[in-house]
């Protein structure tokens, strides 16, 4: 009879010290954490820039009795971090760049070096955008350094602003300048138009400014036709689909 007892009562304690229970899902991307008395599982989904930080991490006693707070501090430096930059100076083993306005990495410097040396070659010169993920803390130095883990040329054009020629009148067609390699031409208005990135993105190009000449309603491919000169400031938006 007393054997009967003690089963039920093993049960449950092997119950409560070993099997996790849902805590719920954090407020910084979705990270959902799972606890028992003698271990703590958290599934990391932790967003950090433009990147998430999603990893899957079990802590044993006393450790997961900590928050997910205390936790993350233990994590951060394991994260990658990306920014999106323009190229300021280019060498042989590091580059120099600045984070562009939205970016966060702003906040802490307008100048940020890293070395080149050990990451993928790239066909980058002053005045390109990339897109460069680093590990650790940005250091405190000026220019700012980080450890990169990665760069690549970047498609993102929603920080750019260009307020040169955009169009040739003459031609009816772009201005050649590299900056016309990531986008096509879409509509043209009287007061703006708008342009695709060639590589698919979940936004459209929204350019703003007035038309020297007036007529144009819209444009929807190259003609030979007398075109105006666009020469305002830039502004993307994100479609909402």
């Amino acid at each position: 009879m007393k054997k009967k007892i003690w089963i039920p009562i093993v049960i449950v304690l092997i119950a409560v010290l070993f099997i996790p229970i849902p805590s719920g899902v954090c407020q910084d991307g979705g990270t959902r954490e799972y606890t028992a008395l003698t271990y703590k599982i958290v599934k990391w989904n932790r967003l950090t820039g433009d990147s998430t930080y999603d990893k899957l991490r079990v802590y044993l006693f006393p450790n997961n009795f900590r928050s997910i707070d205390s936790l993350w501090t233990r994590e951060k430096d394991k994260a990658e971090h990306s920014f999106t930059a323009t190229v300021l100076e280019i060498g042989e083993s590091s580059a120099l760049v600045q984070p562009v306005s939205d970016s966060a990495e702003l906040k802490s410097s307008d100048k940020i070096s890293f070395g080149i040396s050990e990451l993928e070659k790239l066909d980058v010169e002053v005045g390109s955008v990339v897109k460069v993920t680093y590990t650790g803390e940005i250091m405190e130095s000026y220019p700012a350094r980080i450890h990169a883990t990665s760069w690549q040329l970047s498609d993102d054009l929603r920080h750019m602003e260009y307020t040169e020629q955009w169009l040739d009148k003459n031609k009816a067609e772009k201005v050649d300048y590299n900056f016309f390699d990531h986008i096509k031409i879409t509509k043209i208005y009287s007061n703006c138009f708008f342009a695709s990135p060639v590589i698919p993105m979940p936004y459209e190009i929204k350019l703003n400014g007035k038309l020297q000449r007036s007529g144009v309603s819209e444009i929807r491919s190259p003609a030979p036709m007398k075109t105006p000169i666009m020469t305002k400031k830039m502004n993307a938006w994100k479609r909402i689909c």
